[in-house]
């Protein structure tokens, strides 16, 4: 049983940033790829290229999701044709819960149904391909069967334009989805975390720490996105053993 744990402290989390992390820390590239490819072909099709790149004096991996596909599906049409992919059962179940996360979220703060929700950026190839690519990589890390911690989340400040108009960061599907997490605005003056990045670290994340954990460290890794920011733009993944019991979600 593999453990790890996920300090997204400084940079936040967006759902390529994630999967970029899980990628440089040892998940293969090949079947990461090949997930987030058939995903965005179902959606728009995207073009997908991951490499290293240096973020000041570090190296690590970025992925990035190019599309024109500007999403604005229905949740039920989104939920339909993911629950088709052809992927483990432990993938399809993190990937649905995770796209069910933000549905809850946007629905309760619009006052709908979920089954008559749209979403808007969130339904769109390149969120839709990281979600799917985030979870797939835990899983041929073997991390789907052990624990994983997650750290005090960095969410960014300021506003942020979206299909809803100019919103606070965060905005108002991440603060919810984040709900039991320790967050903090800044350090930098724009949206850090999504509500992809937060939904998929609520629902890999078996308990939200303030510290680093005592583990036995195997092996690190370091993901980064385009964005330009002052501070170091890098989600690191450590993974390992954990030393002291730590309770994991059931799943139904």
């Amino acid at each position: 049983m593999t453990d790890a744990f996920i300090d997204c402290s400084m940079a936040g989390a967006t759902g390529d940033m994630l999967t970029a992390a899980l990628l440089d820390v040892g998940a293969p590239r090949q079947p990461v790829k090949q997930a987030m490819q058939l995903t965005a072909e179902k959606f728009g099709g995207a073009k997908i290229k991951i490499n290293r790149v240096k973020v000041g004096p570090f190296t690590a991996t970025r992925v990035k999701i190019q599309t024109k596909d500007k999403g604005r599906r229905k949740y039920s049409e989104v939920k339909r044709e993911l629950a088709k992919l052809k992927l483990p059962t432990q993938t399809r179940a993190r990937v649905l819960n995770t796209i069910n996360r933000i549905a809850k979220a946007e629905a309760k703060i619009h006052g709908k149904k979920t089954s008559d929700l749209t979403l808007h950026e969130v339904s769109a190839a390149d969120a839709l391909a990281s979600i799917v690519g985030a979870c797939t990589a835990a899983r041929e890390l073997g991390l789907l069967n052990g624990r994983i911690l997650v750290s005090q989340i960095a969410v960014g400040n300021g506003n942020i334009k979206t299909s809803h108009g100019t919103l606070p960061i965060p905005a108002p599907a991440t603060l919810e989805i984040l709900k039991g997490a320790t967050i903090q605005g800044g350090p930098t003056k724009a949206e850090l975390t999504t509500p992809t990045g937060a939904a998929l670290l609520a629902t890999l994340a078996s308990k939200y720490v303030n510290t680093f954990p005592t583990m036995r460290v195997n092996h690190t890794g370091y993901g980064t996105t385009s964005r330009n920011h002052k501070n170091k733009n890098l989600l690191r993944v450590t993974i390992g053993k954990l030393t002291k019991p730590t309770r994991r979600k059931q799943w139904n």
